[in-house]
């Protein structure tokens, strides 16, 4: 065997354990940033269900108005349901997107309210 062999299989033998190392390291970094990924879509959906909630109670307050008036404005009220609608479609698909699973109908009726009487 060449000397310049054995040097050459030694060096690359020494470096195998930092070339494990360094894709194990990759692998997990990898995996974080996946996990990171997951976590701002589970953001997004939570943060377009609170502002379609905050558009719930909006909507409320116009429909009450709009009850009350002589004249109802039925623009606003309108335009309060699409403004909902819009939000509502972003939060399915940013769940959609973050693979947040719908609740089935069984776990759906599991939550319903009973009425007792």
């Amino acid at each position: 065997m060449r000397i310049r062999t054995a040097f050459l299989l030694g060096f690359g033998l020494l470096a195998l354990p930092g070339l494990a190392l360094s894709l194990w390291i990759a692998a997990d970094a990898w995996r974080d940033a996946q996990r990171a990924d997951r976590a701002i879509l589970a953001t997004r959906t939570i943060s377009d269900v609170l502002r379609a909630q905050s558009a719930f109670a909006t909507q409320s307050g116009r429909l009450n108005n709009a009850v009350l008036a002589a004249q109802p404005d039925t623009g606003s009220v309108q335009s309060g349901q699409e403004e909902i609608a819009e939000l509502l479609t972003a939060a399915t698909a940013n769940a959609q997107a973050a693979r947040i699973a719908s609740p089935t109908p069984a776990e759906q009726k599991a939550h319903e309210p009973r009425s007792d009487g």
